[in-house]
């Protein structure tokens, strides 16, 4: 019966600031939602100057569903700024925020 449901997109901010070593089981857990992936968006925010966490992203060959955005330059530099830039690009109509570094602390 679910699998005929007419689920809502929802879209996914993960504002990721110098967090390379987080980025592999952050990813494996978003992998691992119990959502259809094509209702699913997953914006992986990075700040412009961040390389290395984009780098050990892209590494990844994430799915289709995941999208890496690059926030421009800019003060202050916070998650909650990445994530307004990020709200630019959501298609969801339920967007949630997920912080690498708490959620993989309380997985642990």
């Amino acid at each position: 019966m679910l699998a005929h449901a007419d689920w809502p997109i929802y879209t996914i901010l993960c504002p990721l600031y110098r967090e390379v070593e987080v980025v592999p089981q952050f990813v494996k857990a978003m992998k691992a939602l119990d959502y259809p992936v094509e209702k699913l968006q997953i914006l992986l925010l990075t700040e412009k100057d961040d390389t290395l966490t984009r780098q050990a992203i892209n590494a990844l060959h994430l799915p289709f569903h995941f999208k890496i955005i690059t926030v421009p330059d800019g003060q202050p530099r916070t998650k909650p700024r990445a994530c307004n830039y990020g709200l630019l690009e959501t298609r969801g109509s339920y967007v949630v925020i997920f912080d690498a570094k708490i959620y993989l602390i309380h997985c642990n």
